[in-house]
């Protein structure tokens, strides 16, 4: 299960493949990383800004908490996660959507 994700010291890396444009706000389960959908146009920064809002909502985290660290300017992202531990994403991903 941790291809799409690794532990650090301070927290976890996520791999995200970001859906811009979306008709709807959601997470889902993709092979080794997860997708997320955001309604905003990658424009301005508008979606990374929704992407980082949609994961602190998800995991119940402070969005100053959640960094965007690659992948800025394109669909797949590394998103750190600081202070979270393996087993509550575990526990939040679990509740998902697999596809």
């Amino acid at each position: 299960m941790n291809s799409f994700y690794r532990l650090t010291e301070n927290g976890l890396v996520l791999r995200i493949y970001v859906k811009t444009r979306a008709k709807k706000r959601k997470a889902e389960f993709l092979c080794d990383r997860l997708r997320i959908y955001v309604e905003s146009a990658p424009e301005g920064g508008k979606a990374n800004q929704e992407l980082i809002n949609f994961l602190s909502k998800l995991f119940s985290i402070p969005s100053e908490k959640v960094k965007i660290l690659r992948g800025r300017k394109g669909q797949i992202k590394e998103v750190f996660l600081n202070s979270m531990d393996e087993a509550y994403l575990i526990k939040v991903l679990s509740s998902l959507k697999p596809i």
